[in-house]
């Protein structure tokens, strides 16, 4: 017996948010592109690439402003399960799979402004986990260069500082 009959919790699907109008908007417009730059008509094409770009960064802004409060409705989730002892998660899996997807969906629209096919194509990934992580190391590293250098240890090494380094 699972414990989701156990303890009476429904299990339905997923909410997934719908696709908004200008995520639809931008792949009209991108299969338009398409169509013109098929025809020799590269001008007209990167026109048309222009709506396409605009309407990509809409969908990352309305996307981008929905993970806050995708971010409370979580919170509420888990107050819920820790009044509960965890035995009501539904609320707080939900949120959170929501989440990750307006997540997914901010990263996916913002490479969509700079490379458009990208942005289709990033759209069915799940690419969160690796661009946080990568934003993450690539942080660290960052942050311990600066501190290193501000240590002064990089100038007992450094030849343009230490005149016995020079030839």
């Amino acid at each position: 017996m699972t414990r989701a009959v156990a303890t009476g919790e429904r299990l339905t699907s997923v909410e997934i948010p719908n696709e908004t109008r200008f995520f639809d908007n931008a792949i009209k417009y991108i299969n338009l592109s398409k169509i013109a730059q098929e025809k020799g008509k590269y001008l007209e094409s990167w026109k048309l690439s222009v709506p396409a770009k605009l309407n990509f960064l809409v969908d990352a802004i309305i996307n981008a402003c929905m993970i806050p409060i995708t971010l409370v409705k979580s919170f509420c989730g888990l107050v819920k399960a820790g009044y509960t002892w965890g035995n009501e998660t539904l609320y707080f899996r939900k949120s959170i799979k929501v989440l990750h997807e307006h997540a997914n969906r901010t990263i996916a629209s913002g490479f969509g402004v700079m490379f458009t096919n990208r942005g289709v194509l990033l759209r069915t990934n799940n690419n969160v986990l690796d661009f946080v992580s990568g934003a993450f190391i690539i942080s660290f590293i960052a942050l311990s260069f600066i501190l290193i250098k501000r240590s002064g240890l990089f100038t007992k090494c450094d030849p343009c500082n230490n005149p016995s380094w020079q030839l």
